[in-house]
């Protein structure tokens, strides 16, 4: 039956706004069935949306991976590459130069380099620490810690670190008791740690590298680099005290190390210690690759003037027509030939000198009349004539003969870097006849 009822009455009007609103609920469940989830949105939240987040985790409104963006650093994987670029164990008491800027007596580990952040974060808050680990066979072992933050410059608000960037550090840790110098370490290890954090939720602390420095290098050690200087260099050296002066960026090449001090060549005479800071030294670990091993007799000369050999040595001794003293002489067999063409060359013992280290420098002694063998106290040569003999240097505790030099009056020096033939464990008596 058809409706008597008008298009506007009330009535028809409800029926028909029953009817839509029972279709657009139809509709609506239909679509529930079918649609593709609404994806999150991408910009990450700030701090008060999210309850705990940190890089082992990914942030509310974030994908754990996409395509056009790597993984998110997590707790177990390092966010920051690290170069060390030196390495070192130092002691002012006996280093040539007092490398460390601390007073505080004993062994300590220095660690120079840089650390790119890889985070993507802006990091305004950061530290970077030492901790040297010596076992002497006992336990537990010894451990020495560092202060300060290491960063140079600071990583502060005024001048965060930027993703992608380097910064430089170095760290100088708190020393060991001066005694343990007296006993051979079975294992040394040097651990490297940062702590760093953002403005936001980003937070780092962990071990970032481990390294491996060597004992010896606190007594003195033979090493073969050559390298530039990362600033001008002013140097004062031998008994003569004879500062020499080197331009920024003037290479030079590096024969020994005591702690932070480098025995360095220039041009290729002896410039004397200088200090690592002062040396752009950026891959340590080279300068201690095994090298052949260097044999007497040693040899030097200058040009139109003599030439000097080093036939044999021995340290650590006694000699016969000397005073007796606590450390012992250093003794080199040495021959000196004149290479004038017309005037004689004098040589005297005094002339000879001895770089001991630790800032030591000691003449030849001169009153030898009553030692067998002894360079005579002057020799006149004539022109091509050779002269051979024994000088005897008194050693200082501890003193180790990194270089013999022969300097006489008015010429150039003639040095030797007798350390790379001796050595530090080396021999205590040469091949020839005890003088």
């Amino acid at each position: 039956m058809r409706s008597s009822l008008g298009e506007g009455h009330p009535l028809k009007r409800a029926h028909r706004s029953i009817a839509i609103l029972a279709g657009l609920a139809l509709a609506a469940f239909a679509a529930g069935c079918t649609r593709e989830p609404i994806a999150p949105p991408s910009a990450e939240p700030t701090p008060s949306q999210s309850a705990s987040p940190s890089p082992a985790m990914p942030l509310p409104g974030t994908s754990a991976t996409t395509e056009a963006e790597p993984p998110r650093p997590t707790g177990l994987e390092n966010p920051f590459t690290v170069l060390i670029h030196n390495c070192y164990l130092a002691d002012p008491s006996i280093n040539p130069i007092g490398a460390p800027t601390s007073r505080e007596k004993g062994v300590r580990l220095v660690v120079s380099g840089a650390i790119r952040n890889n985070s993507e974060r802006l990091i305004f808050r950061a530290g970077i620490f030492s901790k040297l680990v010596v076992n002497f066979g006992t336990e537990p072992s010894l451990e020495k810690h560092s202060p300060g933050l290491g960063f140079e410059p600071a990583v502060t608000s005024n001048d965060p670190w930027r993703p992608g960037t380097w910064r430089t550090f170095r760290i100088e840790g708190r020393a060991l008791d001066p005694i343990y110098r007296e006993f051979k370490p079975k294992t040394i290890t040097g651990v490297l740690s940062m702590e760093a954090r953002d403005p936001l939720d980003f937070r780092f602390a962990n071990e970032i590298e481990r390294t491996r420095p060597r004992w010896d290098v606190l007594f003195g050690i033979p090493v073969d680099m050559t390298t530039t200087t990362s600033e001008e260099v002013s140097i004062a050296y031998g008994p003569k005290a004879i500062k020499k002066i080197l331009p920024k960026g003037a290479a030079v090449k590096i024969v020994a190390q005591q702690g932070g001090g480098y025995l360095a060549l220039a041009q290729g005479q002896y410039f004397g210690w200088v200090p690592e800071k002062s040396l752009a030294i950026r891959q340590y670990e080279s300068m201690y690759s095994e090298q052949p091993p260097v044999n007497f007799p040693l040899g030097s000369q200058i040009e139109g003037r003599f030439g000097m050999r080093v036939l044999d040595y021995r340290y650590d001794v006694q000699v016969a027509g000397l005073p007796e003293v606590e450390a012992g002489y250093m003794s080199f067999q040495v021959e000196v030939t004149s290479l004038a063409k017309q005037q004689s060359l004098t040589v005297k013992p005094e002339f000879f000198w001895v770089d001991q280290g630790s800032g030591r420098l000691a003449e030849a002694a001169s009153k030898t009349a009553a030692v067998v063998g002894a360079l005579p106290p002057q020799t006149n040569l004539a022109p091509g004539a050779s002269l051979t003999g024994w000088i005897h240097v008194q050693r200082h505790k501890d003193g180790w003969p990194f270089a013999l030099v022969f300097e006489p009056p008015s010429s150039p020096a003639a040095h030797m870097h007798v350390l790379g033939a001796i050595g530090r464990e080396g021999r205590k008596n040469g091949n020839a006849t005890t003088p």
